[in-house]
């Protein structure tokens, strides 16, 4: 493994440094200081200068200066020159960010288009690919971080990557054998089957995943069946049913005020009196007849 020192780093125009020189000749160099008055920014620079990274291992997070009002100050350019000493040759790492705005033609306003990366080494300007590919070549990224960050392992590195870190470091062990240092294990091994621990996390995960996706369409199920039984009408085929229902009502709405008088007997009453009308009116009808037979006589 190479030996790395740092000899010098300078920043400019990053997070809460306007100008900052941090002169460490190689040494041990002890950082100390209150919260919040840049002890991990200056970290956060020198990984953002390799890797574009800030010590969360993160690339989407806030570089630039804020103003008072915590709004980013814009038109700087943000630079981090680092002089390591690399098996006893210096090499010197720059990047610089600088923003760019364009000006469309007939407008005064100038519009943010995003940023320009310069790289160089050694004062020479470099694409991004030769510049990662000359770091790569003196430390992978992961290797850097393990051993600069005290956290890392702990909180930033991904679960599965930590466990695979975690067994290379010990002699090679099969499930059978963990599962039998433990009678607390021996469940596993009808669990497991034929598949290995890992095989099996695996169909566990992609099974919870479809159980997922089917909690999740549980409400477009429930939709459609509410679709089914109360159906989208439209404002015509809902305008004619409510006619139907109108014409319907009514006839219900007289059925039972017949059916009513039925039951109370006002049916019946009023069937006896179109009797009695009838009655006198054939009387009234024989009366008429027998007189005009007797005049038929008389005459």
């Amino acid at each position: 493994m190479k030996k790395i020192k740092l000899l010098n780093m300078k920043i400019r125009n990053f997070k809460g440094f306007k100008e900052f020189e941090l002169k460490a000749d190689g040494q041990n160099t002890n950082v100390t200081g209150d919260n919040a008055t840049g002890k991990t920014t200056l970290y956060d620079a020198f990984l953002w200068c390799l890797f574009n990274k800030d010590s969360k291992d993160s690339a989407k997070f806030a570089w630039k200066p804020l103003d008072k009002n915590n709004n980013e100050i814009h038109h700087l350019e943000t630079e981090v020159v680092l002089e390591l000493l690399i098996d006893n040759e210096e090499i010197e790492f720059s990047r610089m960010n600088k923003e760019k705005w364009t000006k469309k033609r007939g407008s005064n306003t100038e519009t943010f288009e995003g940023h320009d990366s310069t790289y160089r080494i050694d004062g020479i300007k470099q694409t991004q690919a030769k510049f990662k590919k000359r770091i790569e070549e003196i430390i992978d990224e992961e290797t850097f971080k393990q051993i600069t960050n005290v956290y890392y392992i702990a909180e930033t590195m991904a679960a599965k990557d930590r466990r695979k870190m975690l067994f290379n470091l010990v002699d090679e062990l099969t499930d059978i054998e963990v599962i039998e240092s433990k009678k607390e294990l021996a469940p596993l091994i009808s669990i497991l089957g034929k598949h290995s621990i890992e095989d099996k996390r695996q169909l566990v995960m992609e099974e919870r995943r479809n159980i997922n996706k089917d909690l999740d369409n549980i409400p477009n199920r429930i939709d459609e069946v509410d679709r089914s039984i109360n159906p989208d009408l439209t404002d015509e085929n809902k305008s004619t049913l409510e006619t139907k229902k109108v014409a319907l009502s009514q006839k219900i709405a007289a059925a039972e005020e017949e059916l009513a008088n039925q039951k109370n007997g006002t049916h019946l009453t009023n069937l006896r009196s179109d009797l009695q009308v009838k009655v006198a009116e054939s009387e009234e009808s024989k009366i008429n007849y027998q007189i005009k037979q007797k005049e038929k006589i008389s005459g």
